[in-house]
């Protein structure tokens, strides 16, 4: 998520992104980076207009309880 947020929202080059997420190698890695690479074109553009489109619905703060059956927003 922070690889795809550096090139939607900071703009990073995606091979820069996807060279800074190799550094934590997690074990989805192959996958994510082909998901970052897959950030252009009409993918961006559908990926940027969603979050335009939802800005509002985000909050500043909220509060989650969580148990061993999940967790839910209790705002």
């Amino acid at each position: 998520m922070i690889a795809a947020y550096r090139v939607l929202v900071e703009g990073m080059s995606i091979e820069t992104a996807v060279a800074e997420m190799q550094q934590y190698q997690g074990a989805w890695f192959k996958y994510d980076a082909e998901y970052i690479r897959s950030l252009t074109g009409d993918h961006r553009m559908r990926i940027q207009k969603m979050a335009e489109a939802r800005i509002g619905q985000i909050r500043p703060e909220a509060h989650l309880e969580c148990s061993a059956s999940g967790c839910s927003d209790v705002n």
